[in-house]
């Protein structure tokens, strides 16, 4: 047999002066406006193998969604806690309480979608930190945006030795005519 020299004869396919090979697989070509009977032109080249991980690495790492996708999910549940939170402070005003607490949810610490960092990138390396945190910090921050006297938001001892709760404490000011 021959010897190996780490190199092979890659293909690319150009089109004008688009290379096809940053678009997904699955393309249809005349999405990316090649019509029929149009020239396609067909390159060779020499590329060492470890060029060609580079390149499929590359590709790889820059197509990640993970944490658009991870944060865009995160988000839309902390809008559901919020609207929970909201909800329970209407409640309360209305049976003239100018505090709420709130019992948002209840997880397993072994539950590793909730504790877990959620990594991306390079070797895993960037990380976006576990839903637990990115829902505390982010329910504290809104709610002190909000304007109440005082507001914050915790975990506490779940009703087994492995659960935690996260409840919000919030507490607001009468404002208006007093009689």
């Amino acid at each position: 047999g021959e010897p190996v020299d780490g190199g092979c004869s890659c293909l690319s396919l150009v089109f004008g002066d688009v290379v096809l090979d940053d678009f997904p697989e699955s393309s249809n070509l005349g999405e990316i406006g090649i019509k029929e009977a149009s020239v396609l032109t067909v390159v060779t080249s020499k590329m060492p193998f470890a060029a060609q991980l580079g390149k499929l690495t590359c590709k790889s790492v820059n197509a990640d969604k993970t944490a658009e996708t991870t944060l865009a999910e995160w988000t839309d549940y902390k809008t559901e806690l919020m609207a929970k939170i909201q909800t329970a402070c209407i409640d309360r005003a209305k049976q003239k309480f100018d505090n709420a607490s709130v019992q948002l949810f209840q997880y397993n610490v072994n539950d590793y979608k909730m504790t877990s960092s959620i990594k991306y990138g390079l070797n895993g390396m960037q990380s976006i930190g576990p839903q637990r945190v990115f829902l505390q910090s982010g329910l504290q921050s809104d709610l002190q945006n909000m304007g109440f006297v005082s507001a914050s938001v915790q975990f506490s001892k779940g009703r087994s030795e492995n659960d935690q709760c996260l409840q919000a404490n919030v507490k607001w000011q009468m404002v208006g005519e007093s009689e």
